[in-house]
């Protein structure tokens, strides 16, 4: 494993570590350091993009930046919302409606006026009859 700057892992690990021991500033710059090696979120498939996103919004929390913890979590609830979506679409389409809905209900959640969540729940419904 490389220790460069630009190995993303390392900054994370670090980040967390720092938030371990209360270092909140440090370690908010180290999970920045992660997302900024990706600023435009193009691999956020990535776990490690959304964890470390996820973890810079709980040192802002902890520094009382509400404002700034949402504003950093708003880029992942697309990409979550998407992965809800696409989780209750398979299920809706293998028969399973029960696991369907608890899918189509969170993305809904998250995304209540997304026009493919709504037609996914549509669609859930019909299905359950």
């Amino acid at each position: 494993m490389s220790f460069s700057p630009d190995n993303a892992l390392f900054h994370y690990d670090l980040g967390l570590a720092f938030f371990h021991l209360s270092r909140y500033d440090d370690a908010a710059n180290e999970f920045m350091a992660v997302t900024a090696l990706d600023p435009e979120l193009k691999r956020a498939s990535s776990t490690l993009i959304l964890s470390a996103m996820t973890n810079l919004a709980l040192c802002l929390e902890k520094q009382g930046n509400l404002t700034g913890a949402i504003a950093t979590l708003n880029p992942s609830v697309a990409i979550t919302t998407g992965i809800l979506y696409n989780m209750g679409r398979f299920h809706a389409l293998a028969k399973n409606p029960a696991e369907a809905i608890v899918y189509a209900q969170s993305a809904a959640s998250l995304s209540p006026q997304s026009e493919d969540v709504i037609h996914l729940c549509g669609r859930v419904l019909m299905d359950l009859g």
